[in-house]
């Protein structure tokens, strides 16, 4: 039993497809149709509002990819985003620490 046999998830999809279609929704679902699986990667590696693992499940689910396709970009794309959001917060420490200088107590330096 898919998830389209069952009727209230048919009639989301249906909803969802016609509704991405119109706006700035259709210009996602437009531009990850175009790449498809780099799509949905991309989306879930963006540490930015609206993007995510979560609307890469969607994304994957409207564009009708396989499971283990899906799982994998998801997957990618999630390592790709923690390492950017870690990157950025490294950066940023270390910006705010060449404020400070050697003014910082013993117990806030990282060892």
């Amino acid at each position: 039993m898919g998830a389209t046999s069952i009727r209230p998830l048919a009639r989301f999809k249906a909803k969802l497809i016609a509704k991405s279609e119109k706006g700035a929704a259709g210009k996602l679902l437009g531009w990850a149709r175009r790449y498809g699986v780099i799509g949905v990667f991309l989306v879930a590696a963006l540490p930015f509002f609206g993007g995510g693992v979560w609307t890469g499940v969607l994304l994957a689910y409207v564009l009708g990819l396989r499971k283990t396709v899906s799982y994998s970009a998801l997957l990618l794309g999630c390592l790709v985003g923690i390492a950017l959001l870690a990157l950025g917060v490294h950066i940023a420490g270390s910006f705010a620490a060449s404020f400070i200088g050697d003014n910082v107590p013993n117990r806030f330096v990282w060892r």
